[in-house]
């Protein structure tokens, strides 16, 4: 979270928004301190809570079917949606193949608000149901505590997650860094 995130505006429309988890997770307890934005001196937020909100070690985040970052499915007859597959920073395009298998591109990371990350490429994944693709502590199945992702004159990432769900998967395809990989073909799957 950051000041960059109120320029978009979803503070003051949504002050209660936050990310929200595909299953219950606890956190490490790591804050970060930033300008308020909306006048005031300084802000501490901690992952998965309202901008503004300091996690605790320890503190459990209750999960959602309706989770942020997550692939879901809803039957043509409507009804609740179903969880796929969480865990996503940015998901972008989906395709499915002849096959069957269903394909999500991902955008990365970026080096702004409280929580920058270098040089995050963005990404091909194949989505395996139940899975957990890493948001937010890995990029691309690696640690976002690696040093190639510490920005330049910027404290190293932590985790912010004390567990977490699973080993996140390996992406079929990495593109460069801001290619932003929003829609694709599948030929090359047939």
């Amino acid at each position: 979270m950051g000041g960059d995130n109120f320029r978009f505006g979803w503070l003051k429309r949504f002050p209660e928004f936050h990310d929200i988890p595909g299953q219950n997770i606890t956190l490490a307890g790591v804050n970060f301190t930033t300008d308020d934005p909306r006048g005031g001196e300084k802000v501490t937020t901690g992952a998965f809570l309202p901008f503004g909100t300091a996690s605790r070690a320890g503190q459990v985040i209750e999960d959602s079917t309706r989770c942020a970052g997550s692939v879901l499915r809803v039957r043509l007859t409507g009804g609740e949606p179903e969880l796929i597959a969480w865990g996503l920073r940015n998901p972008f395009g989906l395709a499915f193949a002849e096959n069957g298998r269903l394909f999500v591109t991902e955008n990365g990371y970026d080096d702004r608000g409280s929580r920058p990350l270098w040089g995050t490429p963005d990404f091909l994944w194949e989505i395996e149901p139940g899975a957990w693709y890493g948001f937010p502590d890995f990029v691309g199945g690696e640690a976002v505590t690696a040093e190639k992702f510490r920005p330049p004159g910027k404290p190293q990432p932590q985790f912010v997650l004390a567990q977490h769900p699973q080993e996140p998967p390996k992406p079929r395809a990495i593109f460069p860094v801001h290619s932003s990989a929003d829609g694709f073909d599948l030929p090359f799957l047939q």
